[in-house]
């Protein structure tokens, strides 16, 4: 019976331990990557600027944080730069990853975090 419940404790050790190093692994939770990076998304071909303006302006208006937040936007041949204060490093990750998805190809941050 002794053997039974030492190989029982040695089991439960090793899935343990396997758990925390799985948690380790484990990717960080920000979906913006680590220090707020932004990853475009895939497309399939150029999106005009108007387009992009008009999606991003879609986004930030359906974005509670990000609408009150008075940004401005200029898009200039898919190039989009990103103005004014931001309340957080959350708010500016999510701000350039609409910006991506709305169609960007590039997003020049000129966000301040607000003190």
């Amino acid at each position: 019976m002794k053997m039974k419940s030492a190989f029982l404790s040695f089991c439960l050790a090793i899935v343990c331990s396997m758990t925390a190093i799985a948690q380790w692994l484990r990717p960080p939770a920000n979906p913006y990557g680590p220090a707020g990076y932004a990853y475009p998304a895939p497309r399939t071909g150029p999106v005009s600027d108007l387009t992009i303006r008009n999606n991003l302006s879609r986004a930030f208006f359906g974005d509670q944080s990000l609408n009150s937040m008075g940004m401005r936007v200029q898009v200039s041949n898919g190039v989009v730069t990103l103005q004014g204060r931001a309340d957080n490093q959350d708010d500016v990750g999510r701000a350039i990853w609409y910006a991506y998805n709305a169609g960007a190809q590039f997003v020049i941050n000129q966000l301040r975090i607000a003190p």
